[in-house]
């Protein structure tokens, strides 16, 4: 990464940070999408059924979190201004 000494420093945080709009998309549709394929009947190995009904919860979970961590973080910085 090239170092530009005019432009504002900002933390590595917020440069490579996911935005709000994209953890919603996980939240709401594509980690309930991964839930609803792990749990079509038939189609699917049990392995697979786990793994796919892990990384939707887990999807969801992950990324409800650090949308509300994030949101928090947002409002207190509004409030210090």
């Amino acid at each position: 990464m090239i170092v530009n000494p005019n432009k504002p420093k900002t933390s590595l945080m917020q440069e490579l940070g996911k935005p709000q709009t994209v953890r919603l998309g996980d939240v709401f549709l594509f980690g309930p999408l991964l839930i609803y394929v792990a749990m079509q009947k038939d189609k699917l190995s049990p392995a697979i059924k786990f793994s796919l009904l892990s990384a939707g919860i887990g999807t969801i979970i992950y990324n409800l979190h650090n949308y509300v961590q994030e949101e928090r973080r947002l409002d207190r910085t509004e409030e210090g201004k």
